[in-house]
């Protein structure tokens, strides 16, 4: 099963692939919201977990998960923000907000939870 990281930072989407890569998950990428909804909609089988950064350019985490909720397809894939952003809330549909920085171990744990593979 594949996870899908949401991070407008390259840098950062690297480093959160290559931990989880190196854990055995497949990841897919994506630099910002809007990319997101077209890789999930493209995905043969959705991803079981997006981890999605709030402030990102063209969509932001909030417009992705409304987004999500719209298509019947795509409406129960769990979604957790990991932000810096301190004042990033919880809404339908955000499952967790895990706060940046995130140590390696803890994003393996995270993504275990919602991949059982």
């Amino acid at each position: 099963m594949s996870v899908l990281v949401v991070e407008d930072n390259d840098d950062v989407r690297e480093l959160v692939a290559m931990v989880l890569t190196d854990a055995g998950f497949e990841v897919l990428e994506a630099s910002d919201g809007a990319r997101a909804l077209d890789v999930l909609r493209n995905a043969p089988v959705p991803p079981c977990v997006v981890l999605l950064d709030v402030m990102m350019p063209r969509m932001d985490g909030y417009g992705v998960v409304a987004a999500l909720r719209e298509e019947p397809r795509l409406a129960h894939v769990p979604v957790v923000f990991v932000t810096a952003d301190q004042h990033a809330r919880e809404v339908d549909g955000v499952l967790e907000v895990v706060r940046k920085p995130v140590a390696p171990a803890a994003l393996v744990d995270l993504a275990s939870r919602f991949c059982r593979c």
